[in-house]
């Protein structure tokens, strides 16, 4: 694997305010960590450099390891305003 720090801002390729993050996270609670299943062409994740099976090791700082789905997406949500 390699680490790599992808910086999401909330905006489009094309530089307008972006309603979503542009990618889908796995629900599987077998997994230790989040992991992107789809990423948007053209998205802000995609922008950034987020492909599919991609695992989130932190967002703003917060360590995601054994969070799960609900608290990771309020962390998402939280990171987009």
């Amino acid at each position: 694997y390699t680490l790599r720090l992808c910086h999401l801002l909330a905006t489009n390729a094309d530089g307008t305010q972006a309603a979503t993050f542009g990618f889908e996270l796995s629900e599987d609670p077998d997994y230790e960590y989040p992991v992107i299943l789809r990423v948007e062409s053209q998205s802000p994740a995609d922008v950034a450099g987020l492909q599919s099976r991609d695992v989130l090791l932190k967002i703003n700082e917060r360590k995601t390891k054994g969070l799960g789905y609900d608290k990771v997406r309020k962390e998402i949500e939280k990171a987009k305003r």
